[in-house]
């Protein structure tokens, strides 16, 4: 069982329309700042290409594909 404290989230940039290759932006302890973030850099290249997603914190492997 994976606890809250076991648990970090990503923002990611997953491509979008193009064929860029997907990259990590930064992790986030709370689903707030993160979405936060990605919304943030959305904006500001106007892609709308930034995902969240959960990830264990202490191997980094995403938990499930997208939270928000």
């Amino acid at each position: 069982m994976i606890t809250t404290t076991n648990v970090k989230f990503e923002v990611y940039f997953n491509g979008g329309i193009s064929n860029q290759s997907e990259y990590t932006v930064g992790y986030y302890s709370t689903i707030k700042r993160a979405r936060n973030k990605a919304s943030k850099k959305s904006l500001e290249y106007g892609s709308y290409a930034y995902s969240v997603r959960r990830v264990d914190a202490t191997t980094l492997r995403p938990i499930c594909s997208e939270v928000a």
